[in-house]
């Protein structure tokens, strides 16, 4: 007996060739697109981080900037109320600042006083004091313009 015909309809070859078609597509996709967007992806950070990092550094210029004049403004009042108030400052029409203290105070009398009584009070203590050491010394109050000297004993 001889082989007949083939069974198998003619749309089958089709339906192969199809999945196979797909099945290679399906098979690049899955193999070639992660590596795509893993490109893409990184572009996309590396030139997020760029534009961050141009942002930040002009953030911290301007930020710099301002604190310094907000520091020089602040030493310019401190620089012209000390030169007001206290003329502590001269300015040279050369644009140097020279400092030249130029206060005068006047005399505090009663401060004085004070002071003066404090400072005899602190000498007559003393005085007394060391008299008290003569007599303890000597045993007896030395004359003023001729002291006496005896062996001092400690008691043990």
């Amino acid at each position: 007996m001889t082989q007949g015909r083939s069974n198998t309809p003619s749309w089958v070859p089709h339906l192969m060739s199809a999945l196979l078609t797909v099945g290679t597509v399906w098979a690049t996709i899955r193999s070639e697109v992660p590596n795509m967007v893993q490109s893409a992806v990184h572009a996309e950070v590396q030139a997020s981080t760029t534009r961050m990092m141009a942002r930040q550094d002009s953030a911290w210029a301007m930020a710099q900037v301002a604190l310094h004049e907000r520091i020089e403004a602040e030493a310019g009042a401190v620089r012209d109320s000390m030169f007001n108030m206290l003329q502590l400052i001269a300015d040279r029409p050369t644009g140097r600042v020279v400092y030249s203290p130029n206060i005068t105070v006047p005399p505090d009398t009663s401060g004085t006083a004070v002071l003066i009584s404090k400072l005899d009070s602190i000498t007559s203590w003393q005085r007394i004091i060391l008299r008290q050491l003569a007599v303890l010394s000597y045993g007896q109050e030395p004359e003023p313009g001729k002291p006496k000297r005896n062996k001092v004993t400690w008691p043990r």
